[in-house]
Formats: structure tokens, C-alpha cells, sequence
């Protein structure tokens, strides 16, 4: 049967409320029941004592009931009770619903749940109600599904369960690979630093600061350090007007670079050619190597075992866990084990292959975490063929890839492995084929991609990782940067770009992206005054790092160009990043409506667009035209297209 044959009814006719109510008892533990947003699914929350609620009863869920979190329904708070979560227990505010499972199966319900579409449905019910906030049960039965007959539900489910289970054995295979990555590397390094001469710090890798002369008139590009090894990162860059009692150094390529504040909990890394030349605070210290001996990648490998691990910590006393600045003569002291630096570089080598073997897998993982929903999106859209659909999932393939040979206590020889690929890396492991990011494409999916709010907000989270802070970084250029790395992808938006006063905009939309970052701990706005938006400062989250893992899967096709885009933003204000999404909206809207397609008919769209693009000159749009062209983002008339009319107060300010 084909998704033309799908009836669309409402849950209503296949489900209906159901409660099990009990008043809760002192002295019993409950376990609670939570659902998580955007279709992650439920979860168990912590156990609690049925003295410690305030509810007057509990319901009890049963396998396979539809829970519903009555305020975040419209944001995929919805799922299906699995077998491990059955007789935990929820409040009034997660209604619980039975199905006629000979109609609606409960796998159909679970990956519908999980959908796009079905989260918009329940946004669409909830709309012109008095309280948008919670979503009454008898609103959710009035969400439309599409219903396919029961055998076609259990067809689509079967080879859903199946991708499902290609890719988590995939994740799975990638976490192993980087588990034996890093005892290959501990093995290696014991093997040449053990028993090898001990030289102290103050040798091997000096302190070498160099004072920046502050000039009021210029910038300067900062570099920052991650905790726990994770390496180095850019601030935006700070005015000279704007120093005040800091006192920035120069950081060259190649440095030791130590965080005097967060030294004992592994802030230090080696500085790359992208950092050369950026500054650092004074809380930033920079140790130079002495090549003849030391190779800083050799040291630092060091620094972040164990052994060098609680030797940072002696170094860095404090009062209290967090309060703790690094001695800068006690690290002077830290004797470093140096081996011969042939022996250094081997394994520097090493490090090198490594990194990049599980920078694959990270892409791997990326992209089969992408997989799943790409599917789901289209097929309960009816935009994919059943049969099609059913034929790309079962072509998810884990195929051949050169992993670490062997499996338990066992290492491969690491020169083997220097010796390049197919020696001591097998595309085996134990008989099985592994993941890879070579010739693995988990699923084969042949129309444009369409990002949701989760897609979005990960390309949002991107843009203030790398610009995050700046005075220009608002929702007007957030929002314009994600439509023109959409615009570079041909990636459809939903929800759509709207035609507003300021450029393709979605007021709704932008803010779901903020709401579902901020509970994911990707970013967060800032600059929210008095209850009112005057200004977006967006700020990175504690794991802004998820986010940029997800973004890099997203962009993979066109990662190189995506870099070049993002170099170029970081530099624009508001108002560029408008007048290149405005370009790219009307160059793009004139292809769509099939019209002819000159500069001068897409200059004239782009000021029929609204009264403020009067600040532009056609001479600013030209440039415009020619940077989207150098960049990659003509458009072809798909991707982000923008429909509706503007508003003439949108974004009343040029930092916005």
C-alpha cells in the first residue's frame, strides 16, 4: 500500500484516556516516569517516597500506554511506555492513553512520536487556547495521525526497528574503537616513557610570556582553553578600548598553553597554527618547549595521564574544589619522563593516526544519529515511497573500515600501524564488519534534507561557539546565519522562513530554537532586559560540545565551505548578515516562482521586499551576489524558501 492510500484520523478514534489512580502512601517508593523533549522518549526519574509529593493521587503506567507531558506535548513530549518503564508512576500532568493496538500498533505510536510532523500536530491543536501552556487531553485526541492498515504499520516498524538497531550497534562499535584507541596509546607511551630519563619542566618546556602593547584602535583575536584535555577554542576578539586591568600575551604555535585557574582539572593544551597570533589573558600561561629534547604533544600526553594529572593538582593549591591557581614554580618542577625524541615524534605519529581514525567515528555517529529522524520525517510526511523507504533502511550498512586490530588485553605493535593502513589495522573485528566513515553512508536518502528545531538550533549553537559573546551576535544575525547555512546545504527550514521587515525570519520558530537550546545546554540568550528582548548576547552552554558534534554531522557534505562561511560571518554585524540572507531570499524566490532570473530583477525584489531595505544600495547587493557566489550558496530555488510579508518594527536596532 502507498502512504496515497494512508487515512489521516484523529487519535481519538483509536485511543482514549485511561487513569489508575492511587493516593499516595507514606513509606512506599514510587518510581516516577518523565518524558523527554523532541521525541527523545520517557525515562525513569529518581524513586520518591510517597510522604514527599503534594499530588493527591498518582496514576500508574502500564506497557504501551501514550504518555503526555501536558506542557511540552507541542515540543514532542510524547511516547510510548516500553516494557522496562511499566508500573512506574506519573501525576495529573502526564496523561496516560490505551489504544485499540488492532488498529494503531504500539511501535507505529512509538516512532510516530518521534516525528516532526506528529510534534506539530500537537502544536497545531494547542494553538487559540486560553492556556497554550498545557495541552488537555481532549485537545491531544484531536491530533491527526496517519493510519496505514495494521500490517503495513507492522512492515514499516520491522525495518524502522532494524535501522534503529544497525545504528546503535554502529554507536556502539565507534565507542569501542576509541576505548581500544586509548589503551593503544597508553600502551605505547608506557612503553617508551617507562624507565626513560626525568627532566623537570623548567627544562623541558620553560615559561615564555610575551606582553601584548595594548593599542585602543585595534582588535585582538582571543584563544581559551577547554578543561579535561578537550584542547583549544577562540572568544571573540576583544578592542584594545575595552582592556582594563587584564593583561593579554601573545600565543604562538606550538606552545604549551596552561589555565592558571583550571590547570588541576586538565585546562592545558598545545596551541595549533590557527591560534598563532591570538592572546590570551593573563590567567593564560605559555610554556615554549625545548625541541631538542621536548615535543609539546609529547608532553601534554604526559601532563593529562594520571601521574601528570595529580602532579597539576599538588601544583594548584586552594581553599576550596574550585578556587585552585596553578604555582607556576611548583609546575616548573614537575619532572616530565623524556625519552629519546625519535621515540617522541614515533609517537606524536601515532597520536596523529589515532586522532583522525576517531574523527571518522565521530562522524559515523553523527550521521547515524541523523539517520533515524531523516526517515521518520518523510515517511509520515507521505513524502517518501513505503517501498522506497523500506529498501534505503535495509540498505544500512556497517561496512569495512581499518580499525585497531584485536580485541581484549591484547595491542597491536603501534609501528606496525605507523606503517600505514592494512598491516596492523584490520577492517575485522571478532568476524563482524565495523562502522565505517569511509565507506559507510548508513542510508541512502535522495532528496534535501529538511532541519527541524533540533537541526537548527545545533547550527545556531555552531554560530555562537565560534561567536558567541560578540556585541553583533543577536537574533537577527543568529537567525540569518542558520538560513544561510541552510542556504548552503539546500536544506529546507521547518518551521519556514517567513518574508519579515528585517529578512527571512520565523518569530515562533527562532523562539522554540532558544527554548529547546537552552534545555539542552547548548546556548542561552543574555540579554533579556526587564522582560523584555531589547538585545540578544547569547552565551555557550555547559554542553555546547553535543551541539557542534550534531552541526558537524549536518554539514558534513560541505564541511570545507560551511568553514569558509563561518570564518566570514564572525566578522559581519547584523545588518550584513541580513542584507546577504535578503540577497540569497530574493535570488532564490525569483528561481522558485519560475521568473527570469537577472541581478537586476533580484535588486528590484530585494527592495520590493520592504521600506527598510531603502538602507541599502544596490551597490551593497551586488557585493552581496558576489560573495554568495564565492561562497558556494547560489540558490536553485529549493532549500530554505521564504514565503509571507514582512513586518515593518522587526528588529529595530543594527546590534540586533
Amino acid at each position: 500500500m502507498s502512504v496515497a492510500t494512508w487515512t489521516q484520523v484523529p487519535l481519538g478514534d483509536v485511543a482514549t484516556p485511561v487513569d489508575r489512580p492511587e493516593v499516595p502512601a507514606a513509606g512506599k517508593l514510587y518510581r516516577q516516569i518523565g518524558v523527554r523533549l523532541w521525541g527523545e522518549g520517557a525515562y525513569e526519574r529518581e524513586s520518591m517516597d510517597g510522604a514527599a509529593t503534594q499530588y493527591s493521587y498518582l496514576n500508574r503506567v502500564e506497557l504501551n500506554d501514550i504518555i503526555v507531558n501536558k506542557i511540552w506535548a507541542r515540543h514532542g513530549a510524547v511516547s510510548v511506555v516500553t516494557p522496562e518503564l511499566a508500573d512506574c508512576w506519573c501525576s495529573g500532568e502526564f496523561p496516560l492513553f490505551t489504544a485499540d493496538h488492532s488498529k494503531l500498533r504500539p511501535r507505529w505510536m512509538f516512532w510516530l512520536t518521534k516525528s516532526a510532523s506528529f510534534w506539530m500536530g500537537c502544536e497545531e491543536v494547542s494553538r487559540g487556547t486560553t492556556s497554550k501552556s498545557r495541552l488537555r487531553p481532549e485537545q491531544f485526541l484531536r491530533v491527526r495521525i496517519p493510519l496505514p492498515l495494521p500490517d503495513e504499520q507492522d512492515r514499516i516498524v520491522a525495518t524502522l526497528d532494524a535501522a534503529a538497531a544497525r545504528v546503535a550497534e554502529a554507536k556502539r562499535l565507534c565507542r569501542e574503537i576509541d576505548q581500544e584507541a586509548d589503551a593503544l596509546l597508553r600502551s605505547a607511551f608506557h612503553r617508551i616513557a617507562d624507565g626513560a630519563p626525568r627532566v623537570p619542566m623548567s627544562q623541558a618546556a620553560p615559561v615564555h610570556r610575551r606582553p601584548v602593547e595594548v593599542n585602543v584602535l585595534e582588535e585582538y583575536p582571543q584563544v581559551a582553553l577547554k578543561s579535561f584535555g578537550k584542547g583549544t577554542f577562540h572568544r571573540p576578539p576583544f578592542r584594545g578600548s575595552e582592556i582594563t586591568w587584564q593583561k593579554p600575551f601573545r600565543v604562538r604555535a606550538g606552545d604549551l598553553l596552561f589555565c592558571n585557574t583550571n590547570a588541576w582539572e586538565g585546562a592545558v593544551g598545545v596551541a595549533l597554527p590557527e591560534d598563532d597570533n591570538h592572546c590570551g589573558s593573563h590567567r593564560y600561561v605559555t610554556f615554549v618547549p625545548n625541541l631538542s629534547i621536548a615535543t609539546p604533544e609529547f608532553v601534554l600526553f604526559y601532563l593529562l595521564t594520571s601521574e601528570g594529572m595529580r602532579h597539576l593538582q599538588h601544583a594548584s593549591p586552594g581553599t576550596t574544589v574550585r578556587n585552585r591557581t596553578m604555582n607556576i614554580a611548583m609546575v616548573m618542577d614537575i619532572p616530565v619522563p623524556l625519552p629519546p625524541i625519535e621515540q617522541q615524534h614515533w609517537f606524536n605519529a601515532l597520536q596523529a593516526k589515532l586522532r583522525d581514525a576517531r574523527s571518522e567515528t565521530s562522524q559515523i555517529v553523527t550521521e547515524a544519529e541523523a539517520m533515524i529522524p531523516a526517515i521518520l520525517d518523510r515517511v509520515f510526511k507521505g513524502e517518501l515511497d513505503t517501498a522506497a523507504m523500506i529498501a534505503n533502511a535495509a540498505s544500512v550498512s556497517i561496512g569495512a573500515t581499518p580499525v585497531i586490530a584485536g580485541g581484549g588485553s591484547a595491542q597491536p605493535d603501534p609501528d606496525q600501524i605507523l606503517a600505514g593502513p592494512g598491516s596492523a589495522l584490520s577492517s575485522t573485528r571478532a568476524g563482524k564488519p565495523v562502522a565505517s566513515a569511509h565507506s559507510a553512508r548508513l542510508v541512502s536518502v535522495d532528496t534535501v534534507q529538511t532541519w527541524n528545531i533540533p537541526e537548527i538550533a545545533a547550527i545556531q549553537s555552531e554560530l555562537v561557539r565560534r561567536n558567541g559573546g560578540s556585541a553583533t551576535l543577536g537574533r537577527k544575525k543568529i537567525s540569518k546565519g542558520a538560513y544561510l547555512a541552510a542556504a548552503l546545504l539546500g536544506a529546507k527550514q521547518n518551521p519556514p522562513p517567513l518574508r519579515k521587515a528585517a529578512g527571512p525570519f520565523n518569530t515562533q520558530g527562532q523562539n522554540e530554537v532558544e527554548a529547546y537550546a537552552t534545555q539542552a545546554g547548548w546556548f542561552r540568550d543574555s540579554g533579556l532586559a526587564s522582560g523584555q528582548r531589547s538585545s540578544s548576547r547569547y552565551r555557550s552552554g555547559d554542553r555546547i560540545t553535543e551541539a557542534a558534534a550534531k552541526a558537524k554531522g549536518l554539514i558534513a557534505a560541505r564541511a570545507a565551505d560551511f568553514e569558509r562561511f563561518v570564518n566570514i560571518f564572525v566578522s559581519w554585524d547584523s545588518d550584513t548578515a541580513e542584507l546577504h540572507a535578503t540577497a540569497h531570499a530574493a535570488w532564490n524566490g525569483l528561481i522558485a516562482a519560475g521568473k527570469p532570473v537577472t541581478e537586476a530583477a533580484i535588486i528590484e525584489t530585494f527592495f520590493e521586499w520592504s521600506e527598510e531595505k531603502a538602507k541599502f544600495k544596490a551597490s551593497q547587493i551586488r557585493s552581496a551576489l558576489a560573495t554568495l557566489r564565492s561562497l558556494g550558496m547560489e540558490p536553485n530555488g529549493g532549500g530554505p524558501v521564504v514565503s509571507g510579508v514582512g513586518e515593518s518594527n522587526l528588529f529595530s536596532g543594527a546590534s540586533r
